[in-house]
This record gives C-alpha cells, sequence and structure tokens, in this order.
C-alpha cells in the first residue's frame, strides 16, 4: 500500500492566566493505492482509494510545576472523521474525552478517560485504528467501541539532582 496527502492544521493557542488552551482544526485528503493479488476471497477489487480527513482538537489545563505529570485540573476532547470519496464506501469517527482533577497529596492526579469509535457497516475498505484502547488491549475488529478508564498518576522518586557542572532534571 502506498499513500499520498495534502491538507492543513490550524493551531491556535488561547493560553491565559494559569490556563494552558489550545484548539487544533485540521483537514486533509488522502490517496491510497492499494497492491494486493487477485482472489475470491476479496469482496472488492479496489486498488485505489480517496478518502477526506477532519480533526478537531481542544484541551485546557491549569499549568502544572515540572513535579506534575498532568495537570491539576483540565479537559481535552479530540475528535477524527474519515470518509472516503467515490466508488469504495468507508468511514469512520473516533473521539476522545479526558478529564484532569487533583489528586491526594500536590504532585498526584487523577483523570477520567472515555472514547468512542464507530465504522460502518459495509467494510469495503478498512482505514487505519487510531482509536484509544484501554490499557494491555490492541486492534479488534468492531462496528462500534468504547473504553472508560480511571487513573492515578503520583510520583515514585524525583530524579532531579545537580552539581556546579552538570544537571539532570527528569
Amino acid at each position: 500500500e502506498s499513500h499520498a496527502s495534502a491538507g492543513f492544521a490550524v493551531p491556535v493557542s488561547l493560553t491565559s492566566n494559569r490556563y494552558r488552551r489550545a484548539l487544533t482544526v485540521g483537514g486533509f485528503l488522502h490517496r491510497n493505492s492499494l497492491n494486493f493479488d487477485p482472489s475470491p476471497a476479496l469482496k472488492t477489487t479496489f486498488t485505489r482509494i480517496t478518502y477526506l480527513e477532519g480533526t478537531f482538537s481542544f484541551s485546557n489545563g491549569l499549568l502544572r510545576s515540572v513535579q506534575q505529570v498532568y495537570p491539576s485540573f483540565g479537559q481535552s476532547l479530540s475528535v477524527n472523521y474519515e470518509r472516503s470519496v467515490g466508488r469504495a464506501y468507508a468511514q469512520q469517527v473516533t473521539t476522545t474525552a479526558n478529564l484532569f482533577l487533583p489528586g491526594i497529596f500536590r504532585n498526584h492526579s487523577f483523570y477520567l478517560t472515555g472514547a468512542y469509535g464507530v465504522k460502518d457497516k459495509r467494510r469495503e475498505y478498512k482505514f487505519s485504528d487510531n482509536f484509544s484502547y484501554a490499557s494491555g488491549y490492541h486492534s479488534l475488529p468492531y462496528r462500534e467501541v468504547y473504553t472508560l478508564g480511571a487513573d492515578y498518576q503520583l510520583p515514585l522518586a524525583y530524579p532531579d539532582w545537580g552539581t556546579t557542572w552538570a544537571y539532570l532534571l527528569r
């Protein structure tokens, strides 16, 4: 399979006061050329597919100290939509949302995550799987899938140290 694409992504920084905010909107045109041996098991014989991709992402987070892995409070949302153009029909939507909350101690954080994905029923073409699976799981064949998760992050050690001529910063 060979791939060519062209598009745009517009990143906008909306940072103010103590919050770091970012918004990105993008659109892409992709062209894939498929190379395979003909087989009676194949449903279709498409050798080229063109598709459009639209992306949207927004994040908002309280600025953090160096020792924090995630912000003590924040949100993020991303949406990705792909749809074929032409003879072959295919479409896919994936979304991911995160909510970051403070943990028990200052440098701890608790975050909730959710993701949803849906593909068309025809299965004439399968897009790359960009779904955010739960830890330990990999790509699964699906028409509709979702995941919910909760994680607690805490630092086990602070490896920051230094001398007059060298400094190690995590």
